[in-house]
């Protein structure tokens, strides 16, 4: 009968552990930094739409055209939520608590 080895055993489930930390702390850094620079993109893009309407409202055809009445479809708001996406399940998440409670 072979016996395993419990403070090496331990010792591996615990690295792991901790690499499994640092990959979802490096997961969310970088989601954080790329919601940032889609919902930069956004606000660019809704502002050089509003600066297109106001300029087509003063131009020459003498027609003003309604507030956010641009061809877009979808608001800034519905394009931010669709982009949302979760990387790590909240079941694994919940692991990660746990231990930080248990330290």
């Amino acid at each position: 009968m072979a016996f395993i080895d419990l403070e090496s055993t331990l010792a591996q489930a615990e690295v792991l552990f901790l690499s499994f930390r640092s990959l979802v702390e490096e997961v969310d850094r970088n989601e954080i930094i790329r919601v940032g620079m889609i919902n930069a993109a956004i606000a660019d893009e809704e502002r050089r739409e509003e600066e297109t309407a106001v300029a087509d409202a003063m131009g020459s055809s003498g027609l003003r055209r309604r507030r956010g009445s641009h061809s877009s479809t979808k608001s800034g708001k519905s394009v931010r939520e669709e982009e949302k996406r979760e990387l790590v399940p909240d079941e694994l998440r919940e692991l990660l608590i746990s231990f930080k409670d248990r330290s």
